[in-house]
């Protein structure tokens, strides 16, 4: 009788721990479904706060207020990807001419030297600076010098083919085009075709002692860059370049030439 009351207990013990384990099993399944999801979105999520919306939010099919979460995230990294998107290429664009401004220029300069240096290929740089634009606000006052700008920056704009020709203000009434993997021959055309078609666009500039039309003066370099190089050294050969330009007589074009 003992040893039956003992068999019996045995088997109600085993038993429970049967049903104990099953049901441990079992909860730990459905805790893997959810708790699975829930890291993947918190990895996401992090990511999403460094600004890569590369990575998806988790897959999760069950129809619940996890599902709905995943979801509002998803909306969420959708929308924070485009007003960041959008920010940024605000902050690279000069708001009077829409063109790329002098902080991106100098980014862009930066990389592509760099890229130049590895590749073994040249880079060139044409500044350009409005003839007497001083003389052209005093005449016909602020707003018309605005205009004159827009003008001329939509006349460069054609040429802007990101990345190997960039476009962008340099800064007040100067312009910047910077080509890579361009010959010296092409760059010394292109800056001669730029500077007709901005007297072509005959703006009037009656107090000009220069033309009659408002006109640019232009300094080109070309250079192939070397380790260890600066790109400082592109801006200041075009600057140089640029000042023989101003102080030949303006309207005109100079490539820098390496003494």
């Amino acid at each position: 009788m003992q040893f039956k009351i003992n068999f019996t207990l045995i088997s109600i013990v085993i038993a429970i721990l049967i049903v104990l384990i099953v049901n441990v099993v079992i909860n730990i399944k459905i805790l893997k479904k959810v708790i699975q999801p829930l890291i993947q979105l918190s990895s996401s999520v992090k990511a999403y706060t460094e600004h890569d919306f590369s990575k998806n939010v988790p897959v999760y099919k069950k129809q619940d207020e996890l599902n709905e979460l995943i979801q509002n995230i998803d909306i969420m990294r959708n929308e924070l990807a485009e007003n960041i998107q959008s920010l940024q290429y605000m902050a690279n664009i000069d708001a009077l001419t829409g063109l790329y401004n002098r902080r991106y220029f100098n980014q862009h300069l930066e990389e592509q030297w760099k890229w130049a240096v590895e590749h073994a290929e040249p880079i060139s740089l044409i500044l350009l600076d409005i003839d007497h634009y001083k003389k052209y606000n005093d005449t016909y006052g602020h707003v018309k010098g605005d205009e004159c700008l827009q003008a001329i920056a939509e006349c460069l704009k054609q040429h802007n083919e990101h990345p190997n020709k960039f476009v962008s203000r340099y800064g007040g009434e100067e312009f910047c085009l910077l080509l890579l993997s361009h010959s010296e021959e092409e760059v010394a055309k292109l800056s001669e075709q730029i500077r007709k078609d901005i007297q072509n666009l005959q703006l009037p500039h009656e107090t000009s002692p220069t033309n009659p039309y408002v006109t640019v003066s232009v300094g080109t370099a070309f250079l192939l860059p070397k380790e260890g190089s600066n790109p400082n050294e592109l801006i200041l050969m075009a600057d140089e370049a640029l000042y023989h330009s101003k102080n030949n007589g303006r309207n005109q074009v100079t490539i820098f030439k390496q003494e």
